[in-house]
């Protein structure tokens, strides 16, 4: 059998609001599979979601260059190597193969995906799925190919995160190519805004059961009881497990106000008072300068 019917877990949330942390504590437990922005979700959607409209194409799709975009990131060697033994092995398959020439993509990319994270011969995972902020630009499209799909979302308080967005800006605009056209505290301000809108107008479509939203003040305030909430929601009791443990005694929750310390302090206590962001912060259950 190709895959499994298992659906994954989507975790996402607005650039530099905690989901690496949350992230790693999921990795970290022996009997899941999942990635930090290992983009084979994200990559599957972009690279294959067109066919989905021109089925009849679906033969011609490079994959090999598919596989390429996984050397996007200097950190993903790992991921490229182990995409390139996967799809040498799909291609090997004949009923793959069928799926391909039939125009079968939302079973093609749901195949890479769940192999990706469960290869032959190892156990079946309780949970598997990958983070990664983007993913907020691809809901809709995760939606209409994994129906089952778990979401988790993590806020932060706007202040606290433009904070740390802007500590990421580019020291000059000519220096070097960076991701995105983000350049001043206010800059910082829209994305917050606009990250977290992505959300807030999706959540509603998805049942209660199937998306937890994770406030990371309230995490590192108390991890011990957000963990066990975490685990409730992936099925899997993280606590027992050591490696997820000894990263729990990493979590300083002084980082909660450490924003006010910030030489921009005034800017980004300014920048936070933006009409956007204010009304993005209410619905999330944030008051300005929380």
């Amino acid at each position: 059998m190709l895959m499994n019917s298992a659906a994954p877990i989507v975790m996402t949330g607005c650039q530099r609001s905690g989901t690496t942390l949350l992230a790693k504590l999921l990795k970290a437990h022996p009997q899941g599979a999942f990635g930090i922005e290992d983009g084979v979700i994200r990559f599957a959607l972009q690279w294959f979601g067109w066919a989905r409209d021109n089925r009849h194409l679906l033969p011609y799709a490079r994959f090999n260059e598919f596989c390429g975009l996984f050397k996007l990131r200097p950190a993903a060697t790992v991921s490229y190597a182990r995409m390139e033994a996967l799809l040498r092995t799909l291609q090997e398959d004949d009923a793959f193969l069928a799926l391909t020439r039939a125009g079968e993509t939302e079973q093609l990319i749901r195949t890479i995906c769940w192999r990706y994270y469960h290869p032959d011969g190892d156990p079946r995972p309780r949970f598997w799925g990958d983070k990664y902020p983007e993913y907020l630009f691809q809901l809709e499209a995760i939606e209409a190919v994994f129906p089952k799909a778990r979401y988790i979302f993590i806020k932060r308080q706007p202040e606290a995160t433009v904070e740390a967005l802007v500590r990421k800006l580019p020291a000059n605009r000519s220096e070097r190519l960076v991701g995105k056209h983000i350049y001043t505290v206010d800059d910082c301000a829209r994305q917050w805004a606009v990250w977290n809108g992505q959300w807030l107008a999706f959540r509603e479509r998805i049942p209660q059961e199937r998306r937890l939203e994770v406030c990371y003040e309230a995490f590192i305030e108390a991890p011990e009881a957000g963990l066990d909430r975490l685990g409730r929601f992936v099925n899997a009791d993280l606590a027992a497990a050591p490696a997820v443990r000894h990263l729990l005694t990493s979590i300083d929750h002084r980082r909660r106000d450490a924003w006010r310390q910030s030489p921009h302090y005034f800017a980004i206590a300014s920048a936070c008072r933006n009409e956007q962001v204010v009304a993005v912060a209410r619905e999330l259950g944030y008051g300005s300068g929380q």
